[in-house]
């Protein structure tokens, strides 16, 4: 059997799928790159924000109608799938299975259940993680995500994730240590290291902390890289901030959400910190690795947000100057302490002029920051080859900036250096160094 599984929302969302497909693959199914030849699809959906709950329905409508012309099965999972349950076999009748985070490990049976009746199977309960996660031996890519945390405890008010992935689980030491070895044997090069909220990371039995974690990854031979996501402000500790400077595999980019610059939406928000506490986080990383990438999320239109509270953000955004940042209109989640506790009441108009006014600025310094790279040399790992562009190579920087180049010889897999040539909107082009030259038929440093 084919299955195709398409996903929405976070980057543990993208692990999750992962997992899903290397669990089928390890059954003995086939994943194929379009819906058409699938004889399963999965829609993988996420409850963080709305607009992607939505595309997911719909994406789940249109292959559930397509079912008449050709006989497939449709699975919704993911946080939405938890969070709505049998409600969605009520809007969709003819779906055949749904099923939460939490099932993931129990997907052949739920399968089977399915398969051997042809019945709906809605699971989404609350059977708790475990520690072992699955990854297919034949693992294909350079960059891979491992999980190290599951669940959070932050509770912030606008957030649903603790209520659909449960309380917050570090994995032991050891069992990510294994996984990413075995990564690194099947061709990674560079891991991202996933939890809600990385920086709280504890394997209680064996006394290892997030910095001792990262120490311990970071003696894995055949690694190059470390990234992780997502951290969150108040548990940044200057053990972590210092970790920046002496390991020289730890990529020169933190993702720090802010959500905003208004301490009091941030005390609504439940965020436990304030702007000075974040600004002195920036300032002490800064003072580690000068050139350090900063990335962040931002909400606006939160309850009860002024033109003040928005003012704010809007200075914060200047004072630090991201180099980019994923921005958002509110949208009040079921469960959470702002749907239960706060009106919605921030018109929509207001909603969608605060974000552009917000989305151009955030545009305009990461293009300037773009542009002072144009004739710098970067590191970048190649990542793969381009679907679209023969003999062009995406690549990244420690940075996190794509960097496409053009090469007629395969360099997936490398770290090479190039020279920036030109700032696009949302990427760089660069060319290889000289010393960094691969010649057609032959890859290799060219010396002559």
């Amino acid at each position: 059997m084919k299955f195709y599984i398409e996903t929405y929302g976070c980057q543990m969302n993208e692990r999750d799928s992962e997992e899903i497909s290397s669990i089928l693959r390890m059954e003995g199914l086939f994943e194929v790159d379009s819906p058409k030849n699938a004889d399963i699809v999965f829609v993988n959906t996420c409850s963080v924000r709305e607009k992607p709950s939505q595309k997911a329905l719909s994406a789940a409508g249109r292959y559930i109608k397509s079912k008449n012309h050709r006989k497939r099965i449709v699975a919704l999972c993911g946080c939405f799938a938890k969070q709505e349950g049998e409600k969605l076999r009520e809007r969709f009748p003819d779906i055949d299975l749904v099923f939460g985070p939490q099932q993931i490990k129990d997907l052949p049976v739920l399968l089977g259940r399915v398969l051997a009746g042809k019945v709906s199977v809605v699971d989404v309960s609350d059977s708790g993680y475990v520690s072992e996660e699955n990854f297919s031996e034949d693992f294909k890519g350079v960059t891979a995500f491992v999980n190290i945390t599951k669940g959070c405890n932050n509770f912030c008010s606008f957030c649903i994730v603790p209520y659909l992935r449960g309380r917050e689980f570090s994995r032991e030491s050891r069992i990510i240590l294994d996984e990413v070895k075995k990564r690194v044997g099947c061709g990674v090069k560079e891991v991202t290291l996933l939890g809600q909220n990385v920086n709280s990371y504890l394997d209680e039995k064996n006394n290892v902390d997030f910095v001792g974690l990262l120490e311990m990854v970071h003696e894995i031979d055949g690694l190059m890289r470390i990234r992780f996501t997502t951290s969150h402000p108040k548990d940044v500790s200057d053990r972590l901030i210092g970790a920046f400077g002496y390991l020289p595999k730890l990529c020169n980019h933190i993702h720090l959400p802010v959500q905003s610059g208004s301490d009091r939406i941030l005390d609504l928000m439940n965020r436990k910190y304030d702007r000075k506490h974040y600004l002195s986080i920036i300032e002490k990383l800064r003072k580690v690795r000068e050139d350090i990438a900063i990335t962040t999320d931002i909400i606006v239109g939160f309850p009860t947000e002024t033109d003040e509270d928005f003012g704010y953000t809007m200075s914060l955004l200047d004072e630090i100057k991201f180099d980019t940042a994923f921005s958002f209109k509110y949208s009040p989640r079921p469960l959470t302490r702002a749907y239960r506790e706060l009106e919605d009441d921030v018109p929509e108009n207001i909603k969608e002029e605060r974000l552009g006014i917000l989305q151009e600025r955030i545009e305009s310094i990461a293009q300037e920051k773009n542009r002072n790279l144009k004739g710098k040399c970067l590191e970048v790992l190649v990542e793969k080859k381009s679907e679209k562009f023969p003999g062009q190579y995406i690549s990244r920087s420690s940075c996190n900036r794509v960097v496409n180049l053009i090469s007629d010889c395969d360099l997936t897999g490398r770290i090479v250096k190039v020279r920036i040539t030109e700032a696009l909107k949302h990427s760089l082009r660069g060319e290889l160094m000289k010393g960094e030259i691969y010649e057609k038929g032959r890859c290799g440093r060219n010396t002559a």
